[in-house]
């Protein structure tokens, strides 16, 4: 059985702690979209998203409480399991409902 090339482009994100990568798969075949990009987001006082990857990750020190990195940690867990890394971590973390 031969394999077929896909009708449209497939994306792929492996979403790391520390870095993520992007991929794609389409008629020309898979391929990496750039480079590992750090895993992290920094955010505004209103909330919105301001910088990702290596801008987010580079200015974490100055904005600890507003940059999110390391949230790969805490996905699939209560907010009591992961009480051990929350304590560690410079940015609020909230339980909500799920």
């Amino acid at each position: 059985m031969t394999a077929q090339a896909p009708s449209e482009p497939i994306l792929g994100i492996d979403l790391g702690t520390t870095n993520s990568l992007v991929a794609i798969a389409d008629a020309s075949g898979p391929r990496l979209l750039g480079l590992s990009v750090p895993s992290a987001v920094r955010y505004s006082s209103s909330g919105a998203p301001e910088a990702v990857g290596h801008d987010a990750r580079d200015h974490a020190i100055t904005y600890p409480e507003t940059t999110i990195t390391s949230a790969k940690r805490l996905m699939g867990r209560s907010a009591a399991d992961a009480a051990g890394d929350i304590d560690s971590l410079p940015y609020d973390v909230v339980e909500g409902d799920h």
